[in-house]
């Protein structure tokens, strides 16, 4: 009896897939990825999503750093102009402007990084929760069917 025991837990645990066995935690994917960037997207074994991640952040960051740069010499210029306005050959209103786009830019490019910062994290919680969902093509000879399994 106890070796019949022993063949149906061990059949049982041959037959199934190897995704089957571990699921990811949608919660503990969405620390991660708030945590570091990509993570989550590691953590759920979609490893080819964190360097688009890992880019599509990289980018506004390195615009937002960029824009704050100028800003902040913009800024300076237009104080200095103010003190004394034959320093520079720009107008203090120009600079003004210069300064004014400046922080602007900056502003939207932080918020973009803002945005999809969350969107990634948002994406890997997804992920998380349609881990076991699968679409799997069918082609008959009218046209394709989709079979969805999970």
């Amino acid at each position: 009896m106890a070796r019949w025991v022993w063949l149906f837990f061990g059949v049982g645990l041959w037959a199934q897939r190897a995704d089957s066995l571990w699921t990811p935690n949608p919660r503990t994917s969405l620390v991660l990825s708030l945590v570091l960037p990509g993570a989550g997207q590691i953590y759920n074994r979609a490893y080819w999503k964190a360097p688009i991640v890992w880019g599509a952040l990289a980018l506004p960051a390195y615009l937002t750093y960029q824009e704050h740069r100028s800003y902040r010499f913009y800024r300076q210029a237009y104080q200095k102009s103010l003190q004394d306005p034959a320093a520079y050959t720009i107008s203090p209103e120009n600079l003004r402007r210069l300064r004014e786009y400046h922080r602007q830019n900056r502003d939207v490019f932080l918020l973009t990084t803002l945005v999809l910062y969350g969107l990634a994290a948002g994406e890997a919680y997804a992920d998380a929760h349609l881990y076991g969902f699968r679409v799997e093509a069918h082609l008959s000879p009218a046209g394709v069917l989709l079979a969805l399994s999970w």
